[in-house]
């Protein structure tokens, strides 16, 4: 396991995630524009929680020269990514908070 601390406009959360394996051997991308394939991106995928809350969902892929993710808990949805900025500059690990969107994780039970 691993962990990440982030902080929001909610304040620090700790991400504790796991490395999964999301593709199988072999899979392939087929693009849309002419129906080319090519191998998947090599990349590395987490899976976990936010640390202390219950029914929390986290997500982060890392990608050579790119991190995206998401992370669903009590406080809502948040999308993270880097900003877009030029070659020569350093990018910014970003959270986008209140993302209209539901995600539970399914090993927890819901009363809703």
């Amino acid at each position: 396991m691993i962990t990440l601390s982030l902080t929001d406009e909610h304040g620090p959360i700790v991400l504790e995630l796991q490395r999964v394996e999301v593709v199988s051997d072999g899979f392939h991308v087929t693009r849309a524009s002419d129906g080319a394939s090519e191998e998947a991106p090599a990349a590395a995928h987490y899976r976990g929680i936010v640390r202390g809350e219950e029914g929390s969902v986290a997500a982060i892929s890392v990608f050579d020269g790119y991190v995206m993710g998401l992370v669903s808990d009590a406080d809502g949805q948040r999308i993270l990514g880097l900003t877009a900025t030029g070659d020569a500059e350093p990018q910014t690990l970003v959270v986008i908070s209140n993302v209209p969107a539901v995600l539970r994780n399914p090993a927890t039970p819901s009363t809703r």
